[in-house]
């Protein structure tokens, strides 16, 4: 089940990309093996470039492992980029090379697929929503990591501050040269007692 699932995902995206299908159809009928627990995908490429469920007994030309868990994050937005980059690869270096290409710059355009099922204008005001949220929550999450340094370095002591750690730095190289004259001076010393 889940085989079709990804297929048309991929599919769908592919069918807005016609310089993946272009890229792809060189490789008509080779079988990509996706395995990424507890998922399994087995697709052959067509001659149009697109991907078709494969059955189990037909031979992998590319076999892609994906961490643990990835599969699902694969199918959002950017998700193939990025899954594809922590995957492990075996097989056919040519087309592992193809898909590796394509997975990383197929996109998804969320907007014109809302716009088929809402409209154009409602569409547009989701995404921009969309946008906005995902551009507030990184600013928070930006804000969070700013509070959270500040209070483990100046209100807990936790951490050292910048002035702290240049001062520290200062001192050290103090020592550090102190120690060098000493050890010259105690050089020197015992020379003179082993003359």
């Amino acid at each position: 089940m889940f085989d079709r699932v990804f297929v048309r995902a991929v599919d769908h995206l592919l069918a807005d990309a016609p310089w993946a299908r272009e890229r792809l159809m060189p490789h008509a009928d080779c079988v990509l093996h996706v395995d990424s627990v507890p998922f399994e995908v087995r697709a052959r490429i067509t001659d149009e470039g697109l991907l078709d469920a494969a059955d189990a007994d037909q031979v992998a030309s590319v076999r892609i492992t994906l961490p643990l868990g990835e599969m699902p994050a694969a199918l959002a937005s950017g998700g193939l980029a990025k899954a594809f980059g922590r995957a492990r690869i075996e097989g056919d270096a040519e087309l592992a090379e193809t898909l590796g290409f394509v997975f990383r710059n197929l996109e998804w355009d969320v907007e014109e697929d809302l716009a088929r099922v809402v409209g154009d204008i409602p569409a547009h005001r989701l995404a921009d929503a969309a946008r906005a949220l995902r551009s507030g929550a990184a600013r928070g999450a930006e804000a969070l990591r700013g509070n959270v340094g500040e209070y483990l370095s100046e209100e807990s002591g936790l951490l050292a501050t910048r002035p702290q750690l240049e001062a520290f730095r200062g001192e050290v190289a103090t020592l550090r040269d102190a120690l060098a004259r000493l050890e010259k001076r105690v050089s020197r010393v015992e020379r003179k007692l082993h003359r």
